[in-house]
């Protein structure tokens, strides 16, 4: 397939409507990540522990911790959350978890290679988390996905493409700002892969950058950018200073086939 080619995709549909049955093979991605401390460093659009998102090196069981006794099986926060992940096939899975507070909760899964999302599935009287809410490693030693207290979504720009489908992105979304003002910021959309092919062993390339300065910016893609199956994407940041303490957003809009 050439990279101009879409398949099932009219001109004037590609990357900005979808229509309920009239494309069966097509999932809709919508993505958002949030970094809320950008200085001179790479970080990467999610409100994990560590600047950079690790990616989990083989298949394995995880397990779901909260920093509030409250989010519980029947406590005020978050009772269960929901987890979308990729089995070591790159293949689509969900699993819900019934939270126990502060002790950790291993995943019936034994297999997660990609984590691609987590929400909350059921709330107490809060609505909401009253901790911070982390899928970690069952040695608790590496942190994959996290919902911070008060939100029931993990923001994380972060996903992978499952196997057999071809991800078509059509359009992508930062702001960057802080309470000192003029910080320049660039904003980098990345993957692993290159003109509509994977990279095996090179990385995370430059997929599309973005310059903002206590603003914001949506970049269409007139025509589409395709990543293949098993490509890993993300949305990274970096400002001008030391102590910039640049708050960043970032979304990402296409579908996958």
């Amino acid at each position: 397939m050439s990279i101009n080619t879409y398949p099932n995709v009219p001109l004037l549909d590609r990357g900005l409507i979808d229509y309920d049955g009239i494309y069966p093979n097509r999932s809709m991605l919508k993505i958002f990540g949030r970094a809320p401390d950008v200085d001179n460093v790479y970080v990467d659009a999610w409100e994990g522990p560590t600047t950079t998102y690790v990616f989990p090196a083989a298949a394995q069981q995880m397990s779901v911790v909260s920093t509030s006794a409250s989010d519980t099986s029947a406590g005020t926060g978050t009772r269960t959350v929901k987890i979308y992940y990729l089995d070591a096939n790159y293949a689509e899975h969900t699993e819900i978890v019934t939270l126990n507070g502060t002790t950790p909760v291993n995943t019936t899964a034994t297999n997660i290679l990609r984590v691609q999302k987590m929400h909350s599935a059921s709330t107490g009287s809060n609505g909401y988390p009253v901790g911070d809410i982390a899928l970690k490693n069952t040695g608790g030693t590496v942190t994959y996905s996290q919902m911070k207290a008060s939100r029931n979504t993990a923001q994380q720009c972060i996903w992978t493409v499952p196997a057999g489908k071809t991800l078509y992105l059509s359009q992508w979304f930062s702001a960057a700002g802080a309470s000192a003002a003029n910080h320049f910021t660039q904003v980098i959309l990345r993957a692993t892969a290159w003109d509509g092919y994977s990279v095996t062993g090179g990385g995370f390339l430059t997929v599309d950058p973005l310059s903002v300065q206590d603003g914001n910016v949506v970049q269409p893609f007139a025509i589409p950018i395709k990543i293949p199956a098993q490509s890993d994407i993300k949305v990274s940041a970096i400002s001008d200073g030391g102590s910039a303490n640049v708050v960043v957003t970032a979304s990402i809009s296409g579908w996958y086939e």
